[in-house]
């Protein structure tokens, strides 16, 4: 497990490192791009220690993975605190930092299952229904997650 500098804002509370999850709107992916970093903000679904996103069968993103497939990805929310003086300024928030590993899921039927976990994390209720020439378009990205860490300030 990653430990903080300031452990007094660690969270280990599984309940709330998962509501967090689940309520975020925006996930950052941290990729090995060759010689560089690579940060991409994502829509994704979560579900159960593991993360689904869908990509077009081309691209910088897909690419980066098929090479290191490592991964690296972040969620957060909170305000900045200002203050009359200049280094009183603060911060409430809340963030996960995670890591693990990207597969590809290219099968019809395990693509609808993993696009059903996106569509319900935006409050989707379903029955969803797929164009098949869209799945045929696209692929989904599968991020076993093996790691997270939670960090709040208050």
């Amino acid at each position: 497990m990653v430990r903080m500098r300031k452990s007094e804002r660690e969270v280990q509370d599984r309940t709330i490192i998962d509501e967090l999850m689940h309520r975020s709107q925006v996930l950052r992916l941290g990729l090995v791009d060759g010689e560089e970093a690579y940060l991409v903000p994502i829509c994704f679904g979560y579900e159960q220690d593991v993360l689904f996103i869908h990509s077009a069968r081309e691209g910088r993103k897909l690419e980066a993975i098929k090479a290191h497939p490592r991964v690296c990805f972040e969620v957060d929310e909170g305000e900045v605190i200002s203050s009359k003086e200049a280094c009183g300024w603060s911060a409430k928030y809340i963030s996960v930092i995670g890591w693990g590993a990207a597969s590809l899921v290219d099968d019809a039927d395990k693509k609808r299952l993993a696009l059903d976990v996106i569509m319900r994390h935006y409050g989707g209720k379903g029955p969803f229904q797929y164009d098949p020439a869209s799945l045929d378009e696209m692929i989904v990205i599968r991020i076993d997650v093996e790691e997270m860490s939670c960090k709040r300030s208050v």
